[in-house]
Protein backbone atom coordinates (compact mmCIF):
# COMPACT_ATOMS: atom_id res chain seq x y z
CA UNK A 1 0.00 0.00 0.00
CA UNK A 2 0.78 3.33 -1.22
CA UNK A 3 2.29 5.93 1.76
CA UNK A 4 0.33 9.15 1.54
CA UNK A 5 0.74 12.31 3.25
CA UNK A 6 -1.72 13.08 6.29
CA UNK A 7 -2.04 16.29 4.82
CA UNK A 8 -3.92 17.62 2.16
CA UNK A 9 -3.98 21.76 2.19
CA UNK A 10 -2.19 24.62 3.22
CA UNK A 11 -4.23 27.78 3.58
CA UNK A 12 -3.94 31.43 5.35
CA UNK A 13 -4.79 31.78 9.22
CA UNK A 14 -6.40 35.58 9.97
CA UNK A 15 -3.20 36.79 10.59
CA UNK A 16 -1.62 35.79 7.57
CA UNK A 17 0.31 32.83 8.25
CA UNK A 18 0.39 29.46 7.12
CA UNK A 19 -1.52 26.22 7.95
CA UNK A 20 -1.69 22.94 6.80
CA UNK A 21 -4.88 21.18 6.88
CA UNK A 22 -5.31 17.29 7.69
CA UNK A 23 -6.80 14.87 5.18
CA UNK A 24 -10.71 16.10 5.57
CA UNK A 25 -9.83 19.61 6.06
CA UNK A 26 -9.26 20.09 9.69
CA UNK A 27 -6.17 22.54 10.65
CA UNK A 28 -3.44 21.26 12.20
CA UNK A 29 -2.62 24.82 13.85
CA UNK A 30 -4.81 28.00 14.64
CA UNK A 31 -6.65 29.60 12.19
CA UNK A 32 -6.85 32.62 14.15
CA UNK A 33 -3.16 33.28 15.36
CA UNK A 34 -0.82 30.48 15.17
CA UNK A 35 1.91 32.42 16.11
CA UNK A 36 0.37 33.32 19.88
CA UNK A 37 -0.82 29.46 19.56
CA UNK A 38 3.12 28.68 19.30
CA UNK A 39 3.80 31.06 22.20
CA UNK A 40 1.93 29.25 24.44
CA UNK A 41 3.57 26.28 24.04
CA UNK A 42 6.37 26.94 26.21
CA UNK A 43 5.54 29.02 29.14
CA UNK A 44 8.79 28.94 30.78
CA UNK A 45 11.63 29.88 28.23
CA UNK A 46 13.56 26.31 27.83
CA UNK A 47 17.24 26.57 28.50
CA UNK A 48 19.74 23.78 27.08
CA UNK A 49 17.07 21.47 26.73
CA UNK A 50 16.02 18.54 24.86
CA UNK A 51 12.47 18.01 23.33
CA UNK A 52 10.31 15.75 21.44
CA UNK A 53 8.03 17.16 18.94
CA UNK A 54 5.30 15.03 17.78
CA UNK A 55 3.66 16.37 14.34
CA UNK A 56 5.45 19.52 12.91
CA UNK A 57 1.96 21.40 11.79
CA UNK A 58 3.15 24.95 10.60
CA UNK A 59 6.56 24.97 12.40
CA UNK A 60 6.01 27.85 15.06
CA UNK A 61 6.59 26.17 17.93
CA UNK A 62 9.34 24.11 17.23
CA UNK A 63 11.56 27.36 15.65
CA UNK A 64 10.32 29.41 19.13
CA UNK A 65 11.86 26.74 21.16
CA UNK A 66 15.19 26.25 19.16
CA UNK A 67 15.04 30.24 19.23
CA UNK A 68 15.24 30.32 22.73
CA UNK A 69 18.44 28.78 23.64
CA UNK A 70 20.92 27.92 21.04
CA UNK A 71 22.15 24.92 22.93
CA UNK A 72 18.22 23.67 22.53
CA UNK A 73 18.11 20.89 20.12
CA UNK A 74 15.25 18.39 19.05
CA UNK A 75 13.87 15.38 17.73
CA UNK A 76 10.38 15.81 15.41
CA UNK A 77 8.28 13.12 14.80
CA UNK A 78 6.11 13.50 11.56
CA UNK A 79 3.55 10.76 10.52
CA UNK A 80 6.01 9.78 7.41
CA UNK A 81 8.32 11.32 5.20
CA UNK A 82 5.63 12.54 2.26
CA UNK A 83 3.61 14.31 5.35
CA UNK A 84 7.01 16.32 5.97
CA UNK A 85 7.74 17.08 1.89
CA UNK A 86 4.77 18.49 2.25
CA UNK A 87 5.00 20.41 5.05
CA UNK A 88 8.53 21.64 3.56
CA UNK A 89 6.35 24.43 1.84
CA UNK A 90 5.96 26.42 4.78
CA UNK A 91 8.97 28.51 5.85
CA UNK A 92 9.58 27.46 9.26
CA UNK A 93 9.66 23.63 8.31
CA UNK A 94 11.79 24.25 5.46
CA UNK A 95 14.51 25.46 7.96
CA UNK A 96 13.90 23.09 10.27
CA UNK A 97 14.39 20.22 7.85
CA UNK A 98 17.86 22.10 7.18
CA UNK A 99 18.67 22.80 10.47
CA UNK A 100 21.65 20.57 12.45
CA UNK A 101 19.73 20.89 15.91
CA UNK A 102 16.84 19.04 14.06
CA UNK A 103 16.74 14.93 13.87
CA UNK A 104 13.78 14.37 11.92
CA UNK A 105 11.76 10.57 12.60
CA UNK A 106 9.26 9.14 10.04
CA UNK A 107 7.38 7.20 11.98
CA UNK A 108 6.03 4.61 9.25
CA UNK A 109 9.39 3.59 8.66
CA UNK A 110 11.45 4.12 11.63
CA UNK A 111 8.87 3.32 14.05
CA UNK A 112 10.90 0.42 15.92
CA UNK A 113 13.84 2.61 15.72
CA UNK A 114 12.78 5.85 18.43
CA UNK A 115 13.78 4.29 21.40
CA UNK A 116 17.36 3.79 20.05
CA UNK A 117 17.42 7.41 18.62
CA UNK A 118 15.85 9.01 21.96
CA UNK A 119 18.66 7.15 23.92
CA UNK A 120 21.51 8.54 21.47
CA UNK A 121 20.61 11.99 21.01
CA UNK A 122 19.21 12.83 24.59
CA UNK A 123 22.17 12.29 26.92
CA UNK A 124 21.42 13.89 30.31
CA UNK A 125 25.15 14.87 30.88
CA UNK A 126 24.73 17.44 27.99
CA UNK A 127 20.89 18.81 28.53
CA UNK A 128 19.45 19.94 31.95
CA UNK A 129 16.24 19.48 30.59
CA UNK A 130 13.59 17.41 28.54
CA UNK A 131 10.31 18.07 27.03
CA UNK A 132 7.95 16.29 25.47
CA UNK A 133 5.36 18.17 22.86
CA UNK A 134 2.53 16.87 21.03
CA UNK A 135 0.72 18.68 18.59
CA UNK A 136 -3.24 18.53 19.97
CA UNK A 137 -4.39 18.35 16.44
CA UNK A 138 -1.97 15.56 15.70
CA UNK A 139 -3.03 14.09 18.24
CA UNK A 140 -6.73 13.85 17.30
CA UNK A 141 -5.55 12.53 13.68
CA UNK A 142 -3.42 9.95 14.85
CA UNK A 143 -4.29 8.84 18.23
CA UNK A 144 -2.77 5.46 18.38
CA UNK A 145 0.52 6.77 17.31
CA UNK A 146 0.68 9.60 19.51
CA UNK A 147 0.03 7.10 22.87
CA UNK A 148 2.47 4.84 21.58
CA UNK A 149 5.29 7.67 21.48
CA UNK A 150 3.57 8.89 24.94
CA UNK A 151 4.21 4.91 26.10
CA UNK A 152 7.66 4.42 24.19
CA UNK A 153 8.96 7.75 25.63
CA UNK A 154 8.38 7.21 29.33
CA UNK A 155 9.80 3.88 29.02
CA UNK A 156 12.92 4.83 27.47
CA UNK A 157 13.30 7.86 29.85
CA UNK A 158 13.41 5.18 32.49
CA UNK A 159 16.36 3.23 30.78
CA UNK A 160 18.27 7.03 30.22
CA UNK A 161 17.72 7.79 33.40
CA UNK A 162 18.96 4.23 34.87
CA UNK A 163 21.97 4.62 32.61
CA UNK A 164 22.44 8.28 33.41
CA UNK A 165 22.58 7.36 37.24
CA UNK A 166 25.30 5.03 36.50
CA UNK A 167 27.37 7.19 34.71
CA UNK A 168 26.97 9.97 36.90
CA UNK A 169 28.10 7.52 39.79
CA UNK A 170 30.96 5.52 38.24
CA UNK A 171 32.03 7.98 35.75
CA UNK A 172 35.09 9.04 37.39
CA UNK A 173 35.95 5.73 39.09
CA UNK A 174 35.67 3.98 35.12
CA UNK A 175 38.12 6.69 34.13
CA UNK A 176 40.88 6.34 36.68
CA UNK A 177 40.19 2.33 36.55
CA UNK A 178 40.80 2.82 32.60
CA UNK A 179 43.91 4.97 33.22
CA UNK A 180 45.33 2.27 35.72
CA UNK A 181 44.80 -0.86 33.71
CA UNK A 182 46.32 0.95 30.78
CA UNK A 183 49.42 -0.05 33.18
CA UNK A 184 48.61 -3.53 33.11
CA UNK A 185 47.86 -3.94 29.80
CA UNK A 186 51.23 -2.28 28.39
CA UNK A 187 53.40 -5.24 30.37
CA UNK A 188 51.10 -8.21 29.29
CA UNK A 189 49.38 -7.31 25.76
CA UNK A 190 52.08 -9.61 24.30
CA UNK A 191 51.00 -12.55 25.64
CA UNK A 192 47.61 -11.84 25.75
CA UNK A 193 46.58 -13.49 22.42
CA UNK A 194 47.71 -17.02 23.12
CA UNK A 195 45.95 -16.96 26.12
CA UNK A 196 42.82 -17.78 24.04
CA UNK A 197 44.22 -18.23 20.54
CA UNK A 198 47.25 -20.34 21.23
CA UNK A 199 45.37 -23.24 23.95
CA UNK A 200 42.72 -25.34 22.15
CA UNK A 201 39.37 -24.32 22.38
CA UNK A 202 36.22 -26.82 21.74
CA UNK A 203 33.54 -24.78 20.54
CA UNK A 204 31.54 -27.66 19.86
CA UNK A 205 31.24 -28.22 23.47
CA UNK A 206 28.56 -26.38 25.44
CA UNK A 207 29.85 -23.04 27.34
CA UNK A 208 28.16 -22.95 30.33
CA UNK A 209 27.62 -19.60 31.99
CA UNK A 210 27.71 -20.21 35.96
CA UNK A 211 26.11 -16.97 37.45
CA UNK A 212 25.60 -16.54 41.22
CA UNK A 213 22.46 -16.52 41.61
CA UNK A 214 21.19 -19.44 44.68
CA UNK A 215 19.79 -21.96 41.72
CA UNK A 216 23.59 -22.53 41.22
CA UNK A 217 24.05 -24.16 44.38
CA UNK A 218 21.90 -27.32 42.98
CA UNK A 219 23.52 -26.52 39.35
CA UNK A 220 26.88 -27.36 40.53
CA UNK A 221 26.02 -31.13 40.49
CA UNK A 222 25.49 -30.89 36.78
CA UNK A 223 28.59 -28.91 35.90
CA UNK A 224 30.35 -31.72 37.75
CA UNK A 225 29.10 -34.46 36.14
CA UNK A 226 29.14 -33.03 32.87
CA UNK A 227 32.96 -31.35 32.94
CA UNK A 228 34.66 -32.97 30.04
CA UNK A 229 32.18 -31.85 27.87
CA UNK A 230 31.68 -28.16 29.01
CA UNK A 231 33.44 -24.78 28.98
CA UNK A 232 32.47 -23.08 31.99
CA UNK A 233 32.60 -19.63 32.04
CA UNK A 234 32.28 -18.19 35.70
CA UNK A 235 31.13 -14.92 36.69
CA UNK A 236 33.40 -13.35 39.08
CA UNK A 237 30.64 -13.33 41.76
CA UNK A 238 30.38 -16.96 41.02
CA UNK A 239 33.71 -17.91 41.21
CA UNK A 240 34.01 -18.68 44.67
CA UNK A 241 31.35 -20.73 44.98
CA UNK A 242 33.22 -22.97 41.92
CA UNK A 243 36.35 -22.91 43.78
CA UNK A 244 34.58 -24.41 47.14
CA UNK A 245 33.41 -27.58 44.95
CA UNK A 246 36.52 -27.75 43.38
CA UNK A 247 35.31 -26.71 39.71
CA UNK A 248 38.22 -24.68 38.04
CA UNK A 249 36.55 -22.65 35.09
CA UNK A 250 38.10 -22.19 31.90
CA UNK A 251 37.16 -18.24 31.94
CA UNK A 252 35.77 -15.85 34.81
CA UNK A 253 34.33 -12.42 33.35
CA UNK A 254 34.79 -9.02 35.60
CA UNK A 255 33.16 -5.88 35.15
CA UNK A 256 32.52 -4.47 38.14
CA UNK A 257 34.32 -1.20 38.66
CA UNK A 258 34.22 -1.23 42.46
CA UNK A 259 37.06 -2.33 44.21
CA UNK A 260 35.27 -5.37 45.86
CA UNK A 261 34.94 -7.12 42.71
CA UNK A 262 38.36 -7.97 43.65
CA UNK A 263 37.20 -10.14 46.84
CA UNK A 264 35.70 -12.61 44.40
CA UNK A 265 39.11 -13.83 43.26
CA UNK A 266 40.55 -13.74 47.24
CA UNK A 267 39.77 -15.25 50.50
CA UNK A 268 38.42 -18.63 51.08
CA UNK A 269 38.51 -19.85 46.75
CA UNK A 270 40.67 -22.60 47.25
CA UNK A 271 40.51 -25.63 49.44
CA UNK A 272 40.65 -25.26 53.80
CA UNK A 273 44.02 -24.97 54.52
CA UNK A 274 45.68 -24.24 50.69
CA UNK A 275 44.18 -20.65 50.17
CA UNK A 276 47.77 -19.69 48.93
CA UNK A 277 48.48 -22.61 47.08
CA UNK A 278 48.03 -21.72 42.98
CA UNK A 279 46.26 -24.48 41.06
CA UNK A 280 47.68 -26.03 37.81
CA UNK A 281 44.86 -25.29 36.11
CA UNK A 282 44.39 -21.80 35.40
CA UNK A 283 41.26 -19.80 34.48
CA UNK A 284 41.60 -17.11 31.95
CA UNK A 285 40.74 -13.60 33.42
CA UNK A 286 38.83 -11.56 30.59
CA UNK A 287 37.93 -8.27 32.06
CA UNK A 288 36.57 -5.10 31.31
CA UNK A 289 39.44 -2.61 30.77
CA UNK A 290 37.33 0.24 32.55
CA UNK A 291 36.74 -2.87 35.58
CA UNK A 292 38.74 -2.54 38.38
CA UNK A 293 42.44 -2.84 38.23
CA UNK A 294 42.56 -4.87 41.80
CA UNK A 295 41.15 -7.70 39.97
CA UNK A 296 43.66 -7.98 37.20
CA UNK A 297 46.36 -7.61 40.10
CA UNK A 298 44.83 -10.17 42.25
CA UNK A 299 44.32 -12.70 39.22
CA UNK A 300 48.23 -11.81 37.62
CA UNK A 301 49.61 -12.60 41.12
CA UNK A 302 47.66 -15.89 41.32
CA UNK A 303 49.47 -16.56 37.63
CA UNK A 304 45.57 -16.75 36.01
CA UNK A 305 46.04 -14.96 32.30
CA UNK A 306 44.34 -12.07 31.94
CA UNK A 307 42.67 -10.83 28.88
CA UNK A 308 41.19 -6.73 28.61
CA UNK A 309 38.52 -6.06 26.62
CA UNK A 310 36.67 -3.28 25.65
CA UNK A 311 33.16 -2.86 26.67
CA UNK A 312 30.44 -0.13 26.62
CA UNK A 313 31.81 2.56 27.93
CA UNK A 314 33.00 4.82 24.95
CA UNK A 315 36.40 5.49 25.74
CA UNK A 316 36.90 1.77 25.98
CA UNK A 317 35.48 1.94 22.49
CA UNK A 318 37.39 4.73 21.76
CA UNK A 319 40.98 2.73 22.85
CA UNK A 320 39.35 -0.26 20.81
CA UNK A 321 39.41 1.30 18.16
CA UNK A 322 42.81 2.80 17.84
CA UNK A 323 44.96 -0.34 19.84
CA UNK A 324 42.93 -3.60 19.06
CA UNK A 325 41.51 -4.96 22.17
CA UNK A 326 38.84 -7.24 21.34
CA UNK A 327 35.31 -5.88 22.29
CA UNK A 328 31.75 -7.43 24.07
CA UNK A 329 28.55 -5.83 25.60
CA UNK A 330 28.25 -4.48 28.57
CA UNK A 331 24.50 -3.36 27.79
CA UNK A 332 22.74 -5.25 30.33
CA UNK A 333 24.47 -4.16 33.13
CA UNK A 334 24.94 -7.69 34.26
CA UNK A 335 28.00 -9.88 34.24
CA UNK A 336 26.09 -12.78 33.68
CA UNK A 337 24.99 -11.72 30.15
CA UNK A 338 28.28 -10.17 29.28
CA UNK A 339 29.77 -13.71 30.41
CA UNK A 340 27.55 -15.07 27.99
CA UNK A 341 27.88 -12.79 24.94
CA UNK A 342 31.82 -13.55 25.14
CA UNK A 343 31.25 -17.02 24.70
CA UNK A 344 29.59 -16.35 21.60
CA UNK A 345 32.20 -14.34 20.75
CA UNK A 346 34.22 -16.83 20.72
CA UNK A 347 32.04 -19.39 18.80
CA UNK A 348 30.28 -20.99 21.36
CA UNK A 349 26.98 -21.62 19.96
CA UNK A 350 25.50 -23.99 22.64
CA UNK A 351 25.02 -22.03 25.84
CA UNK A 352 23.63 -22.60 28.87
CA UNK A 353 23.08 -20.18 31.96
CA UNK A 354 23.15 -21.46 35.36
CA UNK A 355 22.88 -20.46 38.82
CA UNK A 356 20.93 -17.24 36.58
CA UNK A 357 17.83 -16.82 38.94
CA UNK A 358 17.45 -12.82 37.98
CA UNK A 359 15.28 -13.12 41.52
CA UNK A 360 15.62 -13.60 44.86
CA UNK A 361 14.96 -17.58 44.94
CA UNK A 362 13.83 -18.50 48.25
CA UNK A 363 14.28 -15.11 49.64
CA UNK A 364 17.80 -14.91 49.34
CA UNK A 365 20.02 -12.75 46.51
CA UNK A 366 23.02 -15.29 45.93
CA UNK A 367 24.40 -18.56 45.96
CA UNK A 368 25.67 -20.45 49.09
CA UNK A 369 29.61 -20.10 48.79
CA UNK A 370 29.60 -16.59 47.23
CA UNK A 371 31.73 -13.36 48.55
CA UNK A 372 28.50 -11.43 49.09
CA UNK A 373 26.56 -14.63 50.72
CA UNK A 374 29.66 -15.24 53.31
CA UNK A 375 30.23 -10.98 53.87
CA UNK A 376 26.34 -10.80 55.21
CA UNK A 377 27.13 -13.61 57.50
CA UNK A 378 30.44 -12.81 58.77
CA UNK A 379 28.66 -9.22 60.09
CA UNK A 380 26.04 -10.21 61.47
CA UNK A 381 24.81 -10.61 65.18
CA UNK A 382 21.88 -11.36 67.46
CA UNK A 383 20.59 -7.66 66.70
CA UNK A 384 21.18 -7.74 62.81
CA UNK A 385 21.12 -11.46 61.59
CA UNK A 386 22.15 -12.47 58.27
CA UNK A 387 18.54 -12.79 57.16
CA UNK A 388 17.97 -9.20 57.95
CA UNK A 389 20.76 -8.03 55.91
CA UNK A 390 19.54 -10.25 53.15
CA UNK A 391 16.08 -9.04 53.29
CA UNK A 392 17.44 -4.94 53.60
CA UNK A 393 19.18 -5.29 50.23
CA UNK A 394 16.26 -7.31 48.97
CA UNK A 395 13.85 -4.49 49.84
CA UNK A 396 15.92 -1.83 49.02
CA UNK A 397 13.90 -1.58 45.76
CA UNK A 398 10.07 -2.35 44.75
CA UNK A 399 9.87 -5.92 44.93
CA UNK A 400 6.72 -8.64 43.70
CA UNK A 401 6.37 -11.29 45.95
CA UNK A 402 5.36 -14.83 44.07
CA UNK A 403 4.88 -17.98 46.22
CA UNK A 404 6.28 -21.10 44.45
CA UNK A 405 4.33 -23.96 43.95
CA UNK A 406 6.86 -25.98 46.76
CA UNK A 407 5.75 -23.46 49.41
CA UNK A 408 9.30 -20.92 49.18
CA UNK A 409 8.77 -17.07 48.16
CA UNK A 410 10.71 -15.51 44.99
CA UNK A 411 11.22 -12.12 45.63
CA UNK A 412 11.16 -10.56 41.78
CA UNK A 413 12.37 -6.92 40.93
CA UNK A 414 12.08 -4.64 37.38
CA UNK A 415 15.76 -4.57 37.41
CA UNK A 416 16.15 -8.01 37.45
CA UNK A 417 13.28 -8.39 35.61
CA UNK A 418 15.39 -6.30 32.76
CA UNK A 419 18.43 -7.88 33.12
CA UNK A 420 16.68 -10.99 32.11
CA UNK A 421 14.89 -9.68 29.22
CA UNK A 422 18.23 -8.49 27.90
CA UNK A 423 19.74 -11.73 27.64
CA UNK A 424 16.62 -13.24 26.00
CA UNK A 425 16.69 -10.61 23.48
CA UNK A 426 20.61 -9.93 23.32
CA UNK A 427 22.20 -11.25 19.66
CA UNK A 428 22.89 -14.74 19.36
CA UNK A 429 25.42 -14.21 16.67
CA UNK A 430 27.75 -11.47 17.82
CA UNK A 431 30.81 -10.58 16.12
CA UNK A 432 33.68 -13.04 16.54
CA UNK A 433 37.04 -12.19 17.81
CA UNK A 434 39.90 -12.86 15.92
CA UNK A 435 43.58 -12.96 16.65
CA UNK A 436 43.71 -9.40 14.99
CA UNK A 437 41.96 -7.80 18.34
CA UNK A 438 45.15 -8.78 20.17
CA UNK A 439 47.85 -7.12 18.04
CA UNK A 440 50.83 -5.89 20.33
CA UNK A 441 50.83 -1.73 20.40
CA UNK A 442 52.58 0.55 22.33
CA UNK A 443 49.53 1.23 24.04
CA UNK A 444 51.25 3.10 26.42
CA UNK A 445 51.46 5.67 24.34
CA UNK A 446 47.52 6.64 24.38
CA UNK A 447 47.52 8.40 27.26
CA UNK A 448 50.01 11.48 26.59
CA UNK A 449 48.42 11.59 22.77
CA UNK A 450 44.79 11.95 24.59
CA UNK A 451 45.79 14.44 26.70
CA UNK A 452 46.96 16.27 23.71
CA UNK A 453 43.76 16.13 22.43
CA UNK A 454 41.92 16.79 25.06
CA UNK A 455 43.98 20.54 26.05
CA UNK A 456 42.94 20.89 21.88
CA UNK A 457 38.87 20.67 23.26
CA UNK A 458 39.41 22.92 26.13
CA UNK A 459 40.35 25.35 23.91
CA UNK A 460 37.70 24.54 21.83
CA UNK A 461 35.28 25.08 24.72
CA UNK A 462 36.33 28.72 24.88
CA UNK A 463 34.30 29.50 21.94
CA UNK A 464 31.27 27.58 23.46
CA UNK A 465 30.12 24.54 21.95
CA UNK A 466 26.80 25.17 20.58
CA UNK A 467 25.53 21.81 19.39
CA UNK A 468 26.43 18.24 20.79
CA UNK A 469 24.71 16.11 18.80
CA UNK A 470 25.94 17.06 15.38
CA UNK A 471 29.27 19.02 17.14
CA UNK A 472 28.92 21.74 14.28
CA UNK A 473 32.71 23.18 13.53
CA UNK A 474 34.31 20.21 15.14
CA UNK A 475 36.72 18.04 13.40
CA UNK A 476 35.48 14.11 13.44
CA UNK A 477 38.55 13.26 15.91
CA UNK A 478 37.19 15.98 17.95
CA UNK A 479 33.82 14.57 18.24
CA UNK A 480 35.22 10.99 19.25
CA UNK A 481 37.31 12.48 22.10
CA UNK A 482 34.40 14.45 23.12
CA UNK A 483 32.22 11.29 23.44
CA UNK A 484 34.63 9.36 24.81
CA UNK A 485 34.71 11.38 28.34
CA UNK A 486 30.86 11.70 28.51
CA UNK A 487 30.69 9.51 31.27
CA UNK A 488 32.75 11.64 33.38
CA UNK A 489 30.72 14.57 32.04
CA UNK A 490 28.06 12.54 34.06
CA UNK A 491 29.21 12.77 36.63
CA UNK A 492 29.92 16.47 36.88
CA UNK A 493 26.27 17.08 35.39
CA UNK A 494 24.89 15.17 38.74
CA UNK A 495 27.21 17.26 40.93
CA UNK A 496 26.15 20.53 39.35
CA UNK A 497 22.82 20.44 37.77
CA UNK A 498 22.21 23.81 37.05
CA UNK A 499 25.86 24.16 35.52
CA UNK A 500 26.02 25.46 31.96
CA UNK A 501 27.23 23.39 29.25
CA UNK A 502 30.62 24.50 29.05
CA UNK A 503 31.29 25.01 32.71
CA UNK A 504 30.87 21.28 32.86
CA UNK A 505 32.84 20.16 30.10
CA UNK A 506 36.07 22.61 31.40
CA UNK A 507 35.52 20.47 34.76
CA UNK A 508 35.10 17.55 32.94
CA UNK A 509 38.28 17.92 30.76
CA UNK A 510 40.45 19.12 33.64
CA UNK A 511 39.46 16.61 35.39
CA UNK A 512 40.91 13.98 33.29
CA UNK A 513 43.93 15.87 32.66
CA UNK A 514 44.72 15.59 36.14
CA UNK A 515 44.00 11.70 36.20
CA UNK A 516 45.97 11.38 33.49
CA UNK A 517 48.87 13.09 34.59
CA UNK A 518 48.63 11.12 37.66
CA UNK A 519 49.67 8.08 35.92
CA UNK A 520 51.17 9.15 32.78
CA UNK A 521 54.91 9.13 34.31
CA UNK A 522 54.64 5.10 35.54
CA UNK A 523 53.39 4.30 31.70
Amino acid sequence: MEIQSIYENIVESKTGEKVPLFTGGKPANSLYNPVREAEKAFPVTPVETFAVFVGMGDGKRIKLFLDADIKNECLVIEKNRESINFLEDIQENSDLIKSKKVRLLDFDREKQDFPTILSQTYLPAIFKNFTLNILQSWKNFCPDEADWILTKTEKTLVSISRDFATQSHFGKTWFVNFTKNLFILENIQKTVGKNIFHRFLDTGKTAVIAAAGPSLEKDILYIKEKRDSLTVFSTDTAYPVLHTEGIVPDFIVSIDPQYLSARHLQGKFQPDGEQNKIPMEKPVLIMDICGNPAVAVTALKLEYPVIFAAGGHPLASYFAGLFFIPVFSTFAGTVTASALDIARRLGFSKTRILGGDFAYTGGKPYSRGTYFENQFFSISDRLSPGESLYTGLMLRTDVQKVREKNGTITYKTEILDSYRQCIETADAKPEKWKEKDYTFLPSGNFLPEFKSKLKKLLVKTESGLQDFFFLEGMEKEETRVFLAILPLMAFFRKKKPLENREKILKMTINLALNIIEGYTHII
